[in-house]
This record gives structure tokens, C-alpha cells and sequence, in this order.
């Protein structure tokens, strides 16, 4: 059984989770993208560090885009790794969830994927969540205060009556350490995936997760398909001459079916996906869990690959 504190991050690409662990490790463990741009394409696990003299680890997680294909690749990288946490008898402190300050207003991918946070935490974990706003000095601090207590008002109300926490992230260690700080006040409680995944043994695709990914689907695919019919439509009005136009209708409708196709295969092989993912989030875990067995191995088969070299 690992010692440390589990934290989980989750929140847009863009929204601040590589700079807190940076802050809260007081090192440049991540690189940081620019803008909206994630240097984050898979799931890492921050050095440990101490809290109140308390070992943490945090998970630094990929961010949901507004598509619906990356953001299911990116939740069944999530799901696959809170599963195998959760398989081992270990059970999260808590999860932290950002959100920038500094957006102008509160968009339909906010929602989106405050939405993804919920399915994954389920009701009842809530209370050991931290919503965390940040990037406040790229705002003015009257401006800030204002779309925060819309946030508390409105958005995120549902979330903070079921026990979350709202708190502001000020870019320094000291901050950090102070959201953990709320996060590590909790009893850790198996979240809403992990109990789907592994005590009620679900596939994939039957959890909250995979049947709101299936439902995006199957939306994205019906919108497609309308949208192939309207270009079948007009091709059949167009004139001998439009040759070009033609031509191009027919690239887009091939593109179109070609995304399609994407979904349903996506959508098809899900649950082939995730367990892929999952021994691959197997193997990360063990290299936290077991970091002297790992380094051990490695020497070992080291040392048996250069001895078999000797007689090639």
C-alpha cells in the first residue's frame, strides 16, 4: 500500500494544471504550454513532495479539448488509471479541478467539462473536490471577484452544494499547498469511475463516462450524416458546367464519411481502447508504487541482454 497522498487534476487544456504542479513542487517538473496549447498528452505523476509533513503525489491529466474523439481518448486514459489506483486498494485524497479566472465568460465547453467531472466523481465525492480558479493576475482583481461569485452563484452551484470547494490558486507554492491542504481535511471515498469500473465490475462503456462519450457519438455521427445529405441534395442541382464545385462537393462528402467512419470505429472498439489503456496505466502506477523493483528489473534485464550480446 503506497503511503503518499493521491491527488488527481482535472480541467481544460490550457487551464493551469502543469504550472500547479510546477508551483505546488516547488520545481520545474512539467513543461508548460503557451496559451491554450497542453504540453500534457498523457497522464504523469508529479515527484513527491511534502504537505504538513504529508507525502503527495499529484496526477496530472491530459485536458478535455471540445472534441469529441480526443476528450474520449483522454477520459479512457483517465478512467484506466483511476481503475488501476483503485485495483490496488489505494483511494484518492481528492481531486482538484481548474478553471481560468481570466475567461471573460462561462462557455459550453465549461460546461462540458465540468460535466466529464462530475460523471467521473459521481455525487457523493464531491465533497472531496476543489475547484480551483486561477491566472487571476491576468485579471483585474474587481473583474475576477465578480465572475467568481457568478461561478458560486450559478455554474458550479450544484457541485458546491454537494460539498466542493471553491478556491483561488494565486501562482505561488504557498497557494498550492494551501488547496492540498482542503483536499487532504477529507476521508478519501472511492470515486463515482472507479466504483463502476472495478467494484461493479462495468465495462467501459456501460459507466456514466462511457455512455455520455457514446451519446456525443452518436450525436456528432446523426449531425454528420445530415450534413452528407444536404451536399447530396445539392449536387444533384448543380449544372454540368460547375465542374469545380463538383469536385469540391465530393471531397467534402468523402471527408464527411470518413469522420464517420471514425466515430463508429471509435465507438465500436471502445472498450478495447480502454483496456489497452489500462495496461499501459498499470505500468505507471507500478513505477510509483514499486520504483526499486522497477530500477531493479531494469538492471536485470540489462545485464541479460549484455550477456546474450556476447555470444551474437
Amino acid at each position: 500500500m503506497v503511503s503518499q497522498e493521491i491527488i488527481a487534476l482535472l480541467g481544460e487544456t490550457g487551464s493551469g494544471k502543469s504550472t500547479f504542479v510546477n508551483r505546488a513542487t516547488n520545481t520545474d517538473a512539467f513543461r508548460v504550454g503557451n496559451g491554450l496549447r497542453s504540453c500534457t498528452s498523457e497522464i504523469q505523476l508529479s515527484p513527491e513532495f511534502n504537505v504538513d509533513g504529508r507525502p503527495v503525489v499529484l496526477i496530472d491529466t491530459p485536458g478535455f479539448n471540445d472534441t469529441v474523439m480526443e476528450d474520449a481518448d483522454v477520459l479512457k486514459d483517465i478512467s484506466a488509471f483511476l481503475a488501476t489506483v483503485y485495483e490496488s486498494e489505494v483511494k484518492l485524497a481528492g481531486v482538484i479541478y481548474f478553471h481560468r479566472i481570466s475567461d471573460e465568460r462561462w462557455r459550453r465547453s465549461d460546461t462540458r467539462s465540468f460535466g466529464w467531472l462530475k460523471r467521473i466523481c459521481g455525487d457523493q465525492t464531491l465533497r472531496n473536490v476543489v475547484l480551483t480558479t486561477n491566472m487571476w493576475g491576468n485579471v483585474d482583481s474587481a473583474v475576477g471577484a465578480a465572475r467568481e461569485a457568478q461561478l458560486a452563484a450559478e455554474f458550479v452551484k450544484p457541485a458546491l452544494d454537494k460539498g466542493a470547494q471553491l478556491l483561488r490558486h494565486s501562482n505561488t507554492t504557498k497557494s498550492a499547498h494551501d488547496i492540498i491542504r482542503a483536499i487532504l481535511k477529507n476521508r478519501r471515498t472511492a470515486l463515482q469511475v472507479q466504483q463502476e469500473l472495478i467494484d461493479e465490475g462495468r465495462e467501459f462503456h456501460r459507466t456514466a463516462v462511457g455512455e455520455e462519450i457514446n451519446r456525443e457519438v452518436a450525436e456528432s455521427t446523426r449531425r454528420l450524416a445530415q450534413q452528407v445529405q444536404e451536399l447530396q441534395n445539392a449536387l444533384e442541382n448543380l449544372r454540368d458546367s460547375e465542374k469545380e464545385t463538383r469536385l469540391q462537393m465530393e471531397a467534402d462528402i468523402a471527408g464527411l464519411l470518413k469522420e464517420i467512419r471514425r466515430f463508429k470505429d471509435g465507438s465500436v472498439n471502445m472498450n478495447k481502447d480502454y483496456r489497452n489503456r489500462k495496461a499501459k496505466a498499470a505500468s505507471l502506477w507500478a513505477s510509483l508504487r514499486y520504483p526499486a523493483r522497477i530500477a531493479i528489473s531494469c538492471i536485470v534485464l540489462g545485464a541479460l541482454y549484455w550477456g546474450l550480446s556476447l555470444y551474437i
